[in-house]
């Protein structure tokens, strides 16, 4: 009997203890998100800015011949983060998974709607890295087309002149990719189109 009550002492306090530790994290998990959430919304504060009058105004930079649009990750990188450069006060830094320096210029015509597609994508990126441990073949939409420009010796840096996001055939493309299998779907394909009749 004795022994009974003994057992049943050391339940209710460790049960308690466990309970407590569980709303703890629960409350810290809550209040890190809140955190990173206002955080998120102070560091890109135009994407709460939906009007876009004045846009048609603004330098129309000239598409390179020849030049082909890059399907990529692209994220802005703020000043102060590891992967900034000065570009003389002529922009934005965008990093684009490549070692070549980008920049979106601030007197481009739809300079607005061309920053709000990258700070989107940004915060994808960032909540993606989060989350997932980063493999970009789990995620197609945090890719957009960008179309690159001429080199900016005041810059230092290749200024990005078009910016969209994909559309769902271009989704597709991107999939049979980052698939292997899709990709061995579409070798057999050709194969079959290539033999004569």
């Amino acid at each position: 009997m004795a022994c009974y009550i003994y057992r049943e002492k050391w339940k209710r306090p460790f049960f308690c203890l466990i309970i407590g530790a569980m709303l703890l994290i629960g409350v810290s998990i809550y209040q890190f998100e809140l955190f990173s959430s206002q955080i998120q919304k102070s560091k890109y504060s135009i994407l709460e800015d939906g009007n876009f009058e004045g846009e048609s105004q603004g330098v129309e930079y000239p598409i390179p011949e020849h030049a082909q649009p890059r399907i990529t990750p692209a994220a802005l990188v703020e000043k102060g983060e590891r992967l900034w450069f000065d570009v003389n006060d002529q922009g934005d830094v965008v990093y684009m998974m490549s070692p070549s320096l980008m920049y979106l210029p601030k007197d481009i015509k739809n300079y607005k709607h061309y920053y709000q597609l990258l700070a989107e994508n940004t915060l994808r990126l960032e909540k993606f890295f989060q989350t997932e441990g980063g493999n970009l073949a789990d995620c197609l939409e945090c890719h957009l087309k960008i179309i690159i420009g001429k080199h900016n010796e005041k810059a230092g840096a290749y200024p990005i002149v078009k910016v969209e996001q994909l559309n769902e055939e271009e989704l597709q493309e991107l999939k049979a990719v980052y698939d292997p299998t899709l990709l061995k779907k579409a070798a057999r394909k050709r194969k079959i189109t290539l033999i004569p009749s």
